[in-house]
């Protein structure tokens, strides 16, 4: 069981600060000092350990930039990603322990991607006949740094899915943002599996059955207390996105009625095109909130134990097949497979 008791919430702020601090010890392993991965940033080591620091993006990119020119090695990021253990992650780490299959599990990882240290949108969908993680530009990344940020976040998916333990869990395929087909026998030797260059997005995708397995550390209690503390700690990354949380509000404010931007414009006094340009601003897109709440809510009905057919009414969904097509695509799961892994758990 988790030792729950020793969990602590740690100011959002202070995430990708933290996040250096893996990376930084692999450089160390390598050879390459903490002052000169931290050059011109303004930073130095005491800065990384200290609880009052905060990191901004332009020093993080720097950070990065000091690092590839620092080291020799080709796909470096493939190396950092690895450095990233679960419990690196803090109570999100445990709470992914804890999960009772890999559905839930990764379900974690997309309800709460801003508590890793990823600059992309992470989701759980079903991609052609596989399922797994997407990893979705959240923000324009500087082109010289888009391969080792791909890099290092899906390597870092991988060495944290192995920490299950599980069999038989070979991912299938990998698709790549960036193209760097030169290295690609390097790629197939790292991941051994299929890998996609030149894709819409970053991907980790398994067989769909896989998502059903059981999970050898599952712990329902620590589960449930672990997610209430993400909560918790999503929301004061949330804290400066007032407009999404103000959306988010007018969505849930009347049951079974999903107001449209138009209307959303309207309440919020400000015009559409305004209102998706703040959207986009903070990181968000209409679509993606409204995904977002439709997810949260589908779950909740189906562990309440109301029908598929009442879940898609309520929803909004004219047919119920589009609110199975759309919930698969969320989770990587049909509503009756979700259900029978809470059930199992």
């Amino acid at each position: 069981m988790v030792n729950i008791q020793n969990m602590h919430l740690e100011q959002a702020s202070k995430h990708h600060l933290k996040g250096l601090q893996p990376v930084l010890r692999l450089m160390h392993a390598k050879g390459i000092s903490a002052e000169r991965c931290l050059m011109d940033t303004g930073l130095d080591l005491a800065d990384i350990l200290s609880d009052q620091s905060e990191l901004s993006l332009a020093q993080e990119f720097n950070i990065y930039r000091n690092i590839l020119s620092a080291s020799e090695e080709e796909c470096l990021g493939l190396s950092l990603g690895q450095a990233f253990e679960l419990q690196s992650y803090g109570v999100l780490g445990y709470a992914i322990l804890s999960a009772a299959t890999v559905a839930e599990a990764l379900s974690l990882v997309a309800d709460f991607s801003e508590l890793t240290y990823s600059h992309f949108k992470i989701s759980l969908e079903q991609v052609g006949r596989l399922a797994g993680l997407v990893f979705s530009p959240r923000i324009p990344l500087p082109k010289d740094l888009l391969p080792l940020y791909a890099d290092r976040d899906i390597s870092a998916a991988v060495t944290a899915f192995n920490s299950f333990s599980l069999q038989n869990h070979q991912a299938q395929k990998i698709l790549m943002m960036h193209s760097e087909k030169k290295h690609e026998s390097t790629y197939r030797e790292f991941y051994n599996c299929d890998i996609e260059f030149n894709a819409e997005y970053n991907a980790l995708l398994f067989e769909p059955e896989l998502l059903e397995q059981l999970l050898p550390q599952r712990d329902p209690q620590a589960a449930s207390y672990l997610r209430k503390q993400c909560e918790q700690l999503h929301r004061s990354f949330s804290q400066n996105s007032e407009l999404a949380n103000k959306i988010r509000e007018l969505m849930l404010s009347e049951p079974g009625i999903f107001p449209d931007i138009k209307t959303l414009s309207e309440e919020l006094h400000i015009s559409e095109r305004s209102l998706r340009r703040k959207l986009k601003e903070e990181g968000f897109s209409f679509q993606q909130l409204l995904n977002d709440v439709r997810r949260e809510l589908a779950k909740q009905y189906l562990e309440a134990g109301l029908s598929v057919e009442q879940i898609a009414e309520l929803l909004g969904y004219s047919e119920t097949a589009n609110f199975s097509h759309a919930f698969k695509r969320w989770t990587g799961m049909s509503p009756v497979q979700y259900r029978k892994t809470k059930i199992l758990s």
